[in-house]
């Protein structure tokens, strides 16, 4: 993201903070994504950041040093958890099994899930049959979420958004398989 996009508090913000500007300015949006928007609102206030780069190029420090110098408003929950599932999403959600849930459960609260290296949520959901995708996808767009399993129907009501890094050192192939390191022939 060039400098030049950065304006406003945000992009002043980003600015003073000491570490790379490319990846501070969206880092500071997803964290900051819905702060000041009234929750009965209509309007998506959530966004999905993956900060990609080499090992060493400061996308964890750009996370925390955010976080640390702004913190999100109070009403956001931010999980610094790993989900192993659309039912462990869920429940990190605030979500539980729908016979358990009361009419406040079903209000949607927003959420930050952070993840310093996105690499083991994205193994998750190249898990062949993984529902995990298709959740982050319909939590994207609408602030409910639904499943049902052989331990019972779960939901969560949820604004998520989403910042973590990915390093970049090898190449990820679409089907999500890491290509191996070449080799040279002698």
């Amino acid at each position: 993201m060039p400098e030049s996009c950065m304006y406003g508090w945000i992009g002043d913000f980003c600015r003073k903070l000491n570490c790379p500007l490319d990846a501070a300015y969206p880092t500071a949006l997803a964290i900051g994504a819905g702060y000041g928007v009234p929750f009965t609102t209509t309007v998506r206030t959530n966004l999905y950041t993956t900060l990609i780069g080499s090992k060493g190029t400061g996308k964890s420090v750009t996370i925390k040093r955010i976080l640390n110098a702004w913190l999100p408003p109070a009403e956001i929950q931010v999980i610094k958890k790993y989900p192993g599932s659309e039912i462990g999403l869920i429940q990190l959600l605030g979500g539980k099994k729908h016979k358990d849930m009361d009419e406040q459960d079903f209000v949607a609260k927003p959420y930050l899930l952070v993840q310093d290296e996105m690499r083991a949520t994205l193994g998750k959901i190249n898990i062949q049959n993984s529902a995990l995708p298709y959740m982050f996808n319909q939590l994207f767009y609408q602030n409910d979420y639904g499943t049902a399993s052989k331990q019972g129907h779960y939901e969560c009501a949820a604004k998520l958004s989403m910042v973590g890094g990915l390093n970049h050192d090898r190449p990820v192939h679409p089907i999500g398989t890491i290509e191996p390191e070449p080799c040279s022939v002698i």
